[in-house]
Parts: structure tokens; sequence; C-alpha cells
């Protein structure tokens, strides 16, 4: 076990069922899994094993309700959308980061692992698509969820899901619908802010 995600075998002991139990689940779809290496081992991330838990009404264990801060990195060139957005996700706990470009993304993702990425899709130099392919491709990071906050078109929005993103919220957003949108994608930490209790 990792801090970000989990073997087959992790998930049979916490859930105390034999890994073909878990394979299956894997196979029918029912727990989103990733396959690394020659082997094609799956590894589970922890915030996939969180809501499937919660889906299937099984407690989740105490050692994976983390008591640290989650991580953010804000992907976006207007400073003044940035800033607000750094400063929602502040009060709702977590510790933010700041690129204001994809390039700058990039190194700054793989220095930092956020657990959630933030990005907008029109940036100057590399676009939002781009660094979104670059990050699914990057594997110390791949598993980071990524939220696109953009203003852009429908048919960009699609290819920004059909490149990776988990999910998107439209420009001009609300500080709720966003809290609401990054509570889902990270149900291992309590997220607090305008809309939950903190």
């Amino acid at each position: 076990m990792n801090n970000q995600s989990l073997s087959t075998g992790d998930v049979s002991k916490l859930c105390k069922v034999n890994i073909s139990s878990v394979n299956r689940w894997i196979k029918k779809g029912l727990l989103r899994a990733s396959q690394f290496g020659e082997g094609g081992r799956h590894r589970i991330l922890i915030s996939d094993f969180i809501a499937f838990c919660r889906k299937n009404n099984i407690e989740v264990p105490e050692e994976l309700k983390y008591r640290r801060a989650p991580v953010a990195l804000v992907v976006e060139d207007e400073r003044d959308v940035a800033a607000v957005i750094r400063r929602i996700l502040q009060s709702a706990g977590f510790e933010t980061h700041h690129a204001r470009s994809g390039f700058e993304a990039g190194i700054l993702a793989c220095s930092i692992k956020p657990d959630l990425i933030t990005l907008d899709l029109r940036m100057p130099g590399m676009s939002g698509i781009e660094t979104l392919a670059q990050v699914r491709a990057t594997e110390v990071i791949q598993g980071v969820k990524v939220l696109v906050i953009s203003g852009m078109g429908e048919d960009m929005l699609q290819e920004a899901l059909r490149t990776g993103a988990d999910d998107i919220l439209r420009k001009p957003f609300d500080v709720n619908d966003l809290l609401e949108k990054v509570r889902s994608l990270l149900p291992e930490y309590e997220i607090g802010g305008a809309f939950g209790s903190s």
C-alpha cells in the first residue's frame, strides 16, 4: 500500500475477501483499476476504492481516512481566476499551488504530486488538452484527479473527457458546484468550505 494506490492484495485484505473476488470486481467494472508494468498488475487509486466502498455500503477502513491536507494544483493563466479557485480550495482545507502554463504544470505536478489538478483548456503555449495528455502519460502523476474548468465549447469539453479528465466544470461557475465536484472526486477527504461542514 502506498499513499495513493492499492494492489489487489491490499484490497483483498481490507475487504477480507480473496484476490479472485477483487479481480472479478475489476473485470465487471465495479472497481476502477489501472494496469502498470510488464506484468500488467492492477493498481487501484485509494479514492476509487473508497468510492467503491461507499457505493456498496462497505465501511471505509480507518487507515484510509486521510488526516493530511489534500494538495491541489491550479493550472490557469488568468491570475484573477486562479486566485478565486485557490481561495475556494483553501477555504475547503486544501494546500494549493499555481501554474500559469502547461509546461510549468507538468514540472510542478511531478514535484508536489497533487491529489487534484484544476485545468483550464485555453492557455498560451501548450494547450489544456496537451497538458492533460502529458499528465496521463506520466506514470508518477497519471492517477491524479483532473477537473477541467473552462469556458470553451462543448466539443472541447468532450475532448477533454476523452483525453482523460475526470470531470468538467463550465465557466462561470458557482462556488458550491466547484466544491461538490471536488468532493465527489476525492471522497477520502473531508472537504469543508462553503457548502459543507468544516
